[in-house]
């Protein structure tokens, strides 16, 4: 029922988790009928519970598991039930304390608890692990029949996201070529992995909603991932010939400001914090330099400034 769970943590290897299959393979007296939980986390004390259905009183018992890793055995675990059956797991992996029963268990359902200690840091040898679990009760009858496969967690890697998701796509397979260790350090981290949708929507070169997202997970590896992005994926930056200036309320002055601001407005359109202030600019009236000067003292940028300044001065004898 219970037993066998114990050693999903024997399919770890330096990973955070470990996914458990399992299968009745048909005792005389009992079927299991459940066993959680099917993830087992490393590094931690978890409590395992079994389910099943016996059809007869059960007065007494003797349990056998015995785990494979790759087709060797690693470990045999015996005992009557009257007491706690502790297993010391190989190669430091951790141990199982199977609780003692209250015997005489009445047929109907029947669950049995244990706890599972592990550590954080398995090896590789004992990715993939067969578990097989025999009981027999008082006259001798088969009691419990179970098979159990644990298998590695799969963790997402770079290679795995789809940048067609992202609203900045260009930026997104630059990080892929450029962060990816980073990126899949932190797709290994179910915490930092959570943040992966946050990060797709942020706007090109926008580095405060990297920042963002990476402040907003518990995962310490959340942080390299924007930092990364941030520094070597700038290439995808907008410059001043990106702006379109059909958006803009005086489409004159944008067009002119293109032409003689350019060098200003791609230093700020580089600027998260100065190029949030673009489409206060791009409202304003034409020849409105207090509009223009009131985006830009909005913006925490130094370099809004000078955009306004020099637009203001380059750009108003145009206008009527």
């Amino acid at each position: 029922m219970k037993f066998a769970g114990v050693f999903a943590t024997l399919a770890v290897a330096d990973a955070g988790t470990v996914a458990v299959t399992w299968s009745d393979c048909g005792a005389q007296h009992a079927t299991v009928t459940d066993l959680q939980p099917l993830s087992v986390a490393l590094g931690s004390t978890q409590t395992l519970t079994g389910t099943g259905v016996v059809d007869e009183d059960v007065t007494s018992g003797f349990l056998t598991a015995t785990a494979y890793a790759s087709g060797v055995k690693i470990v045999t675990c015996s005992g009557d039930g009257t007491a706690d059956i502790v297993c010391k797991l190989p190669l430091g992996a951790g141990k199982i304390a199977v609780k003692a029963l209250d015997f005489p268990i009445a047929a109907g359902t029947v669950t049995i608890e244990a706890e599972l200690t592990t550590s954080s840091l398995l090896p590789s040898s004992l990715a993939k692990t067969h578990t097989e679990v025999r009981a027999t009760e008082q006259n001798g009858e088969d009691l419990i029949c179970l098979n159990l496969d644990t298998q590695k967690s799969t963790a997402l890697e770079a290679k795995d996201i789809d940048c067609t998701t992202a609203v900045c796509q260009d930026q997104c397979a630059c990080s892929l070529d450029k962060c990816a260790s980073e990126i899949s350090a932190c797709l290994g981290d179910s915490a930092c992995a959570a943040s992966q949708d946050c990060a797709l929507a942020c706007p090109c070169n926008d580095n405060a909603c990297m920042l963002t997202c990476a402040a907003k997970s518990p995962s310490i590896k959340a942080l390299p991932v924007a930092s990364c992005v941030n520094s070597k994926c700038a290439s995808t930056k907008l410059e001043a010939v990106d702006i379109d200036c059909s958006t803009a309320v005086c489409q004159d002055q944008c067009a002119c400001s293109l032409d003689k601001c350019a060098s200003e407005i791609s230093a700020c359109l580089g600027d998260a914090a100065c190029a949030a202030s673009q489409d206060c600019a791009l409202a304003c009236p034409c020849n409105d330099n207090a509009c223009m000067l009131t985006c830009a003292a909005k913006s925490p940028s130094i370099k809004a400034l000078p955009v306004a300044n020099c637009v203001n001065s380059k750009c108003a004898s145009m206008l009527v």
